[in-house]
């Protein structure tokens, strides 16, 4: 089910009800989830957003 077509008033009724038959609230609040959900969006790259630049060799492998 793609979610693009969706209205705001649609998707938030969609994240609700998803929430709702999960068992999962639909705000975090904790401090702790939050850092972590937050650590790994951070590593999610939007398509065609380009790679971070390779070392050529790791450090203390020549």
């Amino acid at each position: 089910m793609g979610l693009s077509g969706l209205s705001p008033e649609d998707l938030a009724a969609w994240v609700a009800a998803s929430c709702e038959a999960q068992g999962v609230p639909e705000h975090v609040t904790d401090p702790l989830v939050v850092s972590r959900v937050s650590a790994l969006l951070g590593q999610v790259r939007a398509p065609g957003a380009r790679a971070p630049a390779q070392r050529e060799h790791a450090p203390g492998r020549d």
